[in-house]
């Protein structure tokens, strides 16, 4: 058996780039969860499509996965919160990311897994609690604007038309990188915090400081939690990945990056003494499955362990 196990490609998530590498090696796919876009598409359920609103305001769609029979929502914040170029994160509105949560919620969803990879709106998650019925105002009760920078002007929260239905959820955040609050804008987190009577924790500035948002409805509800990690490591995939390793006689990782990334590494520490080969420097590009598919086949050596 060859096991497949690469980067993503964007826009092609590690799945979608690990099916158009299996059929040029004769491998299977093992993809891993690495919390960007395209993570929500991993899991089973009904994948659910509809209008909502990007970092800047602009309307789009986004899709997320949502579980019936676990009552469990995969929601990807880049799906409706990615990054848009010329808007500084710090700016961004997680509105987008909060209606798809609310409808999540209509469904009964009872946990939502929250990706936060590839976010563009690091406001600590205050447009998910304004789509969410938050009436986030100033001390003088106009509505506040938008980003973690308008937070420092906050006054008040009135939560009477709050959707109760996000009481007592459980959220998991997966995020690329677990940190604190520290490297974000300070004033605005102090006012948060203030308000909502939230302790910063050490994984709370994860994602943009989304579970900050999180905890407050945690706290909110008295039930509920939030927990958050990197997925890549701690997964149930990467699980499967090193228990296969055993039985594989080669395996195959691959990134655009000029060397091993995160993920790339992972693979080789999961690998054991099974021999990998690790195809580096494809180059920043639009990424489509055939493309990914000819590069592979153009350099892959003969047979070259890499160990």
């Amino acid at each position: 058996m060859i096991i497949v196990s690469p980067d993503r490609f964007p826009p092609l998530s590690p799945a979608e780039a690990a099916a158009a590498i299996a059929p040029v090696v004769g491998g299977t796919a093992f993809p891993l969860i690495d919390a960007y876009l395209g993570t929500s598409s991993h899991f089973a359920g009904e994948r659910i499509t509809l209008p909502t609103t990007t970092v800047t305001g602009r309307l789009t769609e986004a899709t997320y996965t949502f579980n019936q029979e676990i009552t469990t929502a995969f929601i990807d914040m880049a799906a409706a919160s990615g990054k848009v170029p010329g808007c500084d994160p710090a700016d961004g509105d997680s509105y987008g990311t909060g209606v798809l949560i609310a409808d999540a919620v209509a469904r009964r969803a009872t946990t939502i897994v929250l990706s936060t990879g590839g976010s563009g709106a690091h406001d600590l998650g205050a447009g998910i609690l304004t789509a969410l019925g938050a009436q986030l105002q100033t001390a003088t009760g106009r509505r506040l604007s938008p980003g973690a920078h308008a937070l420092a002007e906050l006054g008040s929260i009135d939560l009477n038309s709050l959707n109760t239905g996000v009481l007592g959820v459980t959220w998991i955040v997966y995020a690329p990188e677990v940190c604190g609050v520290d490297e974000l804008h300070q004033p605005s987190v102090e006012k948060l915090t203030e308000l909502t009577g939230v302790e910063p924790t050490a994984t709370s500035g994860s994602g943009g400081g989304v579970p900050l948002a999180l905890q407050y409805l945690v706290s909110l509800a008295g039930t509920g939690k939030v927990l958050v990690f990197n997925p890549l490591t701690m997964s149930e995939p990467y699980q499967q990945l090193r228990s296969s390793a055993a039985d594989a006689e080669l395996i195959i990782t691959a990134t655009p990056a000029d060397k091993p990334t995160a993920l790339t590494r992972a693979v080789r520490v999961a690998s054991g003494d099974t021999d990998v080969i690790e195809l580096t420097g494809a180059g920043e590009r639009e990424w489509t499955a055939p493309a990914l598919a000819e590069w592979v086949s153009n350099a892959l050596p003969e047979r070259s362990t890499g160990k």
